[in-house]
Formats: C-alpha cells, sequence, structure tokens
C-alpha cells in the first residue's frame, strides 16, 4: 500500500467536513431554526456532509489503490459524481439564502447541465 499525501489530506479533511456538518445540524437544531419554512441549517449540513463524503471517496481511494489504475480511475470518476451532487446542494443554498425573493431552480439547472457535461 502506497501511502499518498493527497490520501491522507482527504481523509483529515473529510473528518473535519463531517464534523462541521454534525455540529451545524446540532446548532441549527438548538436554536430553534429547523422549522419546516426554514432550510438552511438542513442545506449548510447536508452541504458539509456531502463534501465530506466526496472528499472521504477521493482520500480513501488514493489511499488503498494509487497503485491500480483501473479503480483509481473508477474512484476518480464516483468522486467527481459526488462532487457535482455537493456543488448542486451548495448552489441551492447559496442560492435559497442569499436571494430568496428568486427560485434557485434556475441556477441549479445550469450547474447541474455543467456537471453532468464534466462527468
Amino acid at each position: 500500500m502506497v501511502v499518498t499525501t493527497t490520501g491522507i489530506g482527504f481523509s483529515l479533511s473529510a473528518l473535519g467536513l463531517a464534523f462541521c456538518g454534525v455540529r451545524f445540524l446540532g446548532a441549527f437544531q438548538k436554536i430553534g431554526s429547523m422549522r419546516p419554512g426554514n432550510k438552511i441549517g438542513i442545506l449548510l449540513s447536508a452541504y458539509f456532509l456531502s463534501t465530506a463524503l466526496q472528499h472521504a471517496v477521493f482520500g480513501i481511494g488514493s489511499l488503498f489503490f494509487a497503485e491500480d489504475p483501473a479503480t483509481l480511475h473508477t474512484v476518480l470518476v464516483f468522486g467527481n459524481v459526488l462532487l457535482a451532487i455537493a456543488t448542486l446542494i451548495g448552489v441551492y443554498a447559496a442560492s435559497y439564502i442569499l436571494f430568496p425573493s428568486f427560485s434557485p431552480w434556475i441556477a441549479v439547472c445550469a450547474v447541474s447541465v455543467l456537471g453532468g457535461a464534466v462527468v
């Protein structure tokens, strides 16, 4: 097994982002902002957790499959699909928070087309 700095970095980043996502969810539940009409806490937590999952896939993939090019390519494609999903959550959250009078689905559709093209 080859230990790469990329694998270590992504794995540590995944742990930190997962911790932040859980803490955001707990903080928003504690202050009572988890009402059905207010999605900010759920969106921020989902963004952190989805990014943590994407970093975990890249970290584990580069730690355990650095010497197997075929599996590393599969990890790269799967990680990029997760990155596109995390980006969609982030774009939806940013649109929802910054521009509450506009529909966030326009930006989400534009980014999903771009994400599909990139993947």
